[in-house]
């Protein structure tokens, strides 16, 4: 298409405001305005220059994913001030003079003369460049204040801008491009840096506020610069980068939450206070510390490769940083530096020079790595003191020594040149509880507070250490690792190649040795240059284990038959007293012996669901004509030859067995379903067959053992309305599968244990209640009795040592049941019934006690008795219920029962439904 000129708006030539539409085919001239407003609302490429002969606005708009661009050069001596949300793309070489207002939207630089040659004022819009080469521009810029806003630089390509920036305003670098400051800045708002790269090349570069961080910007800082700005690390971290070879500073406060990383290969002193709580990370070069607080408080990281330093701070002797890891170098420069108190686990393998003390506090561990570290602290021995926590050390140690004070830990397999524990401190070789390892030092003393831990196992391995020198005192504190301990087993656990010191002539020797095994002593005994360690087994039995239950105690003696060799016997008898009050109770199998008391009361829910069904058809018959599905004339319910109704019922609940000092507390929870079908004739007598299946879990508080329970349930019921007089009674018979799982754990072993055996549960029962009709509320005391019995099979588990095999187990139990409960009829039409009915009642258990199973190792050794958890001897029993019967047979209900006791507790929930015919 060729070019076109767009129509003026109106037909006589403006002389102070003209309106130029720019068309989206280019303009052939410029026409000689007055003050212009140039529309960009309708345009992507304007191509035709504009000669400015007043001020202008160039307007956009509209923002629909893409700028509108004016290609042609705008020229003349007047401002251009852009309005509008939309963004317009400044693309021609300009040459006004004028100066440019950025009041709205986004202006896009698309070259370095984009700006033409006046300064800037950024009034509310943004700055923007697009991909393609560096920028480099020259104009003076006016950052005003806009309050909570901020003027935004959004770079995708560097630009370097030499000019100056000075007002109220607030800055903010945004976009993965470098924007390079090189100015006599003064702008006093601030700047954000939230992405990319900001590079300082001078003292002023980022005016006289603050430097806030956002989520992914870097600071770069020339060489030789020193920025007084006041930082704050933002949310992620606050990146700072000097190049190779030069050397930048930062004076300013440094304070936030985040951490400081210092990158590139140059070095970066900082002078100024430092309250930043975040970690410092030197990821390349050198970061050095050039102030009394120059340095954040919180965990330090040297990165391989790059160097912390202190440098001529003499009234600044100590440092504190959270925790100390990397691999880098450290510079102390005779200061002092205390680590650890984050509690973290660290590990360094790095170097040290100019050393002087660092001190580990802190409940974390610290690892040195490094093959070989110099402490040399200016011609004395350094000193690293181990307060609190751990401290291994793998390198070799010159030129200093390792203190432990206080509650300090110092263990490891490095060779360290001094080795000294006082105060409560403990030397543990190795990295781990279990670990034979051995330390090496030229000299080590011990203090009479101190301890060395020595771990042992069943081989005649130990934890050792290999000194030139020794002064022996303190105590010798031992673990045993589970193993096949022999009667007696020797253990050199300290060599001196030269001599052990003298007290007064007298060799020095430990104060003592103590253990908290409970089946093996421990004594010392010492030649020219060893100290031995000797575990003995003593004559203490399994069941002299102080607090076992008689479960436990029955299963004692089976485990220490089993003897040496066996693992569940080695692991007890290199255990303390409390781990073997653990094991017994892990290995004591007590959950199949509460395998009874379960399902027996898991019983009542078919017992309660049979004597809820049978009290529905005749719950309101005494109250008369209002009780009544249908009305005949006189009022009185119209008889049927016989009634069949099939009906169904879901039913899930919860109940808890309590401890009794001996097996321990036992959980159940139980869902199930049963289908009826039930006659009614005479209106005076039922009888009825029903069936279901239900799924129930025990779970003990003897590690996570459980047995799931699947059953299926087949059960007649007859119940006789004899007037005032109800009588109800049934049968029911339950075949149980029963799948068992045990996780046995203590001390060093584990094992799992699972079997699959089958249980039947049979009952009969039967209640007699007489009902007194007091108004609308039917009152019936009642008694009841049960008889359940419960016979398992026997099983055999799989697993590994702790595994079982069990006996039969028979257990029964009756119940005796008193109590009264109450029929309310809500509502009485035609339509139906809505009844409400509640009871309470106090039922005894007759034979309630424990069900007994014999149980022995697969593994071999005699069989032992234990004893599951008892039912409860009395119990409060409640429920409560809501039915409603409509007229045309259907009945729907929903019951909760409840049973209380002192060291038992039952809740259940039943729905029901039935449809007469």
């Amino acid at each position: 298409m060729s070019p076109q000129t767009p129509a003026f708006l109106g037909t006589t030539p403006f002389k102070t405001l003209a309106s130029l539409l720019v068309a989206s085919t280019a303009l052939t001239a410029a026409p000689a305005l007055g003050q212009q407003v140039v529309e960009y609302d309708n345009v992507y490429n304007a191509n035709a220059p504009i000669v400015l002969t007043d001020d202008a606005i160039l307007h956009r708009s509209l923002f629909n994913g893409q700028p509108a661009t004016q290609n042609g050069v705008i020229s003349g001596g007047y401002d251009v001030t852009k309005t509008g949300e939309g963004h317009l793309f400044l693309n021609g070489a300009n040459t006004y003079s004028g100066g440019t207002v950025v009041q709205e939207g986004v202006l896009w630089l698309g070259n370095d003369q984009a700006l033409g040659t006046g300064d800037v004022t950024m009034a509310g819009g943004a700055l923007f460049t697009d991909y393609g080469s560096a920028r480099m521009i020259s104009n003076n810029v006016e950052l005003l204040d806009i309050g909570n806003r901020q003027h935004q630089f959004f770079l995708r390509a560097n630009v370097t801008w030499n000019g100056d920036i000075f007002g109220d305003g607030r800055l903010q670098k945004d976009g993965e491009a470098t924007l390079v400051l090189d100015g006599d800045n003064s702008y006093a708002g601030g700047t954000q840096l939230d992405w990319g790269v900001l590079k300082a090349m001078r003292a002023t570069a980022l005016g006289t506020g603050d430097l806030d961080f956002g989520d992914r910007g870097t600071l770069a800082v020339a060489d030789s610069v020193t920025l007084a700005n006041n930082i704050t690390t933002g949310a992620v971290a606050a990146r700072v980068s000097v190049g190779v070879d030069e050397t930048a500073t930062l004076s300013g406060r440094i304070s936030g939450n985040a951490p400081l990383i210092k990158s590139g290969d140059g070095t970066l002193r900082l002078t100024g206070d430092a309250d930043y709580t975040g970690a410092t990370r030197v990821a390349a070069g050198e970061l050095r510390i050039a102030g009394v607080n120059a340095l954040g408080r919180g965990a330090l990281v040297v990165d391989d490769g790059a160097t912390l330093s202190f440098d001529g701070l003499a009234a600044a002797p100590q440092h504190t940083v959270g925790s100390l890891a990397g691999a880098g170098h450290i510079n102390f420069d005779g200061r002092w530096m205390v680590t650890g108190g984050d509690n973290s686990d660290t590990e360094f393998s790095g170097t040290f020079s100019n050393f002087s003390q660092l001190t580990k506090v802190g409940l974390g561990t610290m690892t040195l790595s490094n093959d070989y570290l110099d402490l040399d602290d200016l011609g004395g021995p350094g000193r690293i003191i181990v307060n609190e926590g751990r401290l291994n050390v793998f390198s070799e140690i010159v030129n200093g020594v390792v203190i432990g004070r206080n509650s300090g830990v110092i263990g490891g397999m490095g060779n360290i040149e001094g080795l000294y524990a006082y105060d409560s401190s403990v030397i543990s070789p190795g990295v781990l509880p279990g670990d034979a390892a051995t330390m090496q030092a030229g000299d080590i003393t011990f203090a009479s507070t101190a301890f060395y831990e020595v771990d042992a196992h069943a081989d005649g391995s130990s934890d050792r250490i290999e000194a030139e020198l020794a002064r022996l005192a303190g105590t010798v504190r031992v673990r045993a690792a589970a193993g096949d301990y022999a009667d007696t087993t020797q253990y050199r656990i300290l060599t001196v190649t030269d001599r052990f010191i003298e007290d007064n002539g007298v060799p020095t020797r430990f104060d003592g040795v103590t253990s908290d095994l409970f089946f093996l002593d421990a004594s010392l005994s010492y030649d020219p240059n060893n100290v031995w360690l000797t575990l003995a087994r003593n004559s203490r039995s399994f069941d002299q284990i102080s607090g076992i239950t008689p479960n436990q105690r029955a299963v004692a003696p089976v485990v220490e038959g089993l003897g040496a060799g066996n693992v569940l016997y080695d692991t007890i008898v290199s255990g303390t007293e409390a781990e073997g009050h653990a094991a017994l109770d892990a290995l004591s199998g007590e959950i199949h012996a509460s395998v009874g008391t379960g399902l027996i009361e898991d019983s009542h829910h078919i017992r309660d669901t049979l004597l809820n069904r049978m009290r529905q058809p005749f719950s309101a018959l005494v109250n008369g004509s209002f009780a009544a599905l249908g009305y005949a004339d006189d009022g009185e319910l119209a008889p049927d030859a016989w009634t069949v109704t099939p009906w169904t019922q879901a039913f899930g609940g919860f109940q808890q067995f309590n401890s009794n000092g001996n097996a321990s507390t036992l959980r159940q929870g139980t869902g199930g379903v049963l289908f009826g079908l039930d006659g009614t004739f005479e209106n005076r007598f039922r009888v009825g067959i029903a069936g279901g299946v239900s799924g129930s879990r025990l779970s003990g508080d003897t590690g996570p053992s459980s047995i799931d329970v699947t059953s299926y349930h087949l059960a007649a019921y007859g119940a006789a309305d004899l007037d005032a007089l109800a009588l109800r009674f049934g049968a029911s018979y339950s075949w149980n599968t029963l799948a068992s799982n045990r996780a046995i754990a203590f001390r060093s072993f584990a094992d799992e244990a699972s079997a699959r055996y089958g249980a039947q549960t049979g009952q009969v029962f039967g209640e007699v209640g007489y009902k007194l009709a007091v108004g609308q509320v039917m009152v019936e005391p009642f008694a009841g009795l049960a008889l359940v019995g419960v016979g398992a099979d026997a099983f055999n588990e799989s697993g590994g040592a702790a595994a079982l095999s069990g006996g039969r187990l028979s257990q029964t139990s009756a119940f005796a049941t008193l109590g009264i409960r109450g029929n309310w009829t809500v509502t009485a039409s035609e339509a139906g019934i809505l009844s409400l009915n509640a009871g309470i009642g106090w039922r005894h258990a007759f034979n309630g006690g424990p069900g007994r199973l014999e149980l022995a190792f697969n593994a071999g050794g005699p069989a032992f008795q234990v004893s599951g958890v008892p039912l409860a001897s009395d119990s409060l029993v409640l429920d409560a219920g809501l039915d409603y019967e409509t007229a045309n047979g259907l009945t729907l209900g929903v019951n909760y029962t409840g049973q209380l006791a002192g060291n038992a507790q039952s809740h259940a929930v039943k729905a029901s439904l039935g449809f007469s015919f």
